[in-house]
């Protein structure tokens, strides 16, 4: 009978011993399965805030492009209407002053200088209207 209760005990001990291991192992896993839990909690939240952080900045910098594009698109078309009009006023005096050097006779003598000045404002025509394009 003694060596029965020694067994028994002894027994006893070993499976108090399995459980107490089982325990210990649960409660590790869940504090592992728990710190990793967080650990990937925390990463998402950061991993959102720099995309989040990126977009808007991608977002703000097409904007200012936008802006940037529209603002020069309008100087363009400012400059391009500019040297338009600035190429018609220089052509509009040369039928009249074309018509008036027609009418008024010559008295120099030497090389025809009549065709001077109407070759020098067609030439400032067609610079202008080359710059416009």
């Amino acid at each position: 009978m003694v060596s029965s209760g020694i067994f028994e005990s002894e027994t006893d001990r070993r499976l108090e011993e399995r459980y107490m291991q089982f325990l210990w192992a649960r409660d590790r896993s869940f504090y592992t399965v728990s710190t990793f839990a967080v650990f990937i909690s925390l990463l998402t939240i950061l991993l959102y805030i720099i995309i989040h952080r990126e977009l808007n900045r991608r977002n703000r910098y097409r904007s200012q492009l936008e802006a940037s594009n529209w603002e020069n698109t309008e100087l363009l078309q400012s400059r391009k209407r500019m040297m338009l009009t600035i190429a018609h006023d220089l052509r509009s005096p040369l039928p009249l002053s074309e018509q008036r050097r027609n009418c008024c006779p010559v008295k120099r003598k030497g090389p025809d200088r009549r065709n001077m000045p109407k070759i020098s404002g067609m030439h400032r025509t067609i610079c202008f209207l080359w710059l416009t394009h």
